[in-house]
């Protein structure tokens, strides 16, 4: 339970954070609570994370090296939030500093195709609550 600006940590270096991992349903609403949009995954849990940027404001140029905000604090939050929904997610990096793969069971497999679906329901004042719903709908 959160705000959305919550939920971006500005590292030195900008970059995607504030995944939600095994997430089986997210709820975003207005400050009183009462309406909103639920996000429930069908099936396996998914990741999601919400913020009130774009994702190449974490990312770097294009065909560069040079991230596009150079520091965290220069983040300039917009006027909007932004859903990102992952069906998978991989390692975070090797067990060293010198380029090495995420070991073999924190990597994802490309044998069989990743398959994940959710359900988008906005939400209001007449509804239950969205604990409640999002049960309903799985």
């Amino acid at each position: 339970d959160g705000t959305v600006a919550g939920q971006t940590f500005k590292y030195c270096r900008p970059q995607e954070n504030g995944n939600k991992l095994e997430t089986r349903w997210m709820a975003l609403s207005d400050e009183e609570g009462g309406s909103g949009l639920l996000v429930v995954a069908l099936g396996a849990p998914l990741s999601m994370q919400c913020h009130h940027y774009l994702p190449e404001d974490f990312d770097v140029l294009p065909d560069s090296a040079t991230p596009r905000v150079r520091h965290g604090a220069q983040l300039a939050e917009r006027d909007l939030t932004l859903l990102c929904v992952d069906g998978a997610h991989a390692g975070v990096g090797g067990i060293d500093s010198w380029g090495s793969q995420p070991l073999p069971q924190h990597r994802l497999s490309f044998d069989e195709p990743i398959e994940w679906a959710f359900v988008l329901k906005p939400f209001g004042e007449g509804d239950p609550p969205p604990a409640e719903l999002a049960r309903s709908l799985v």
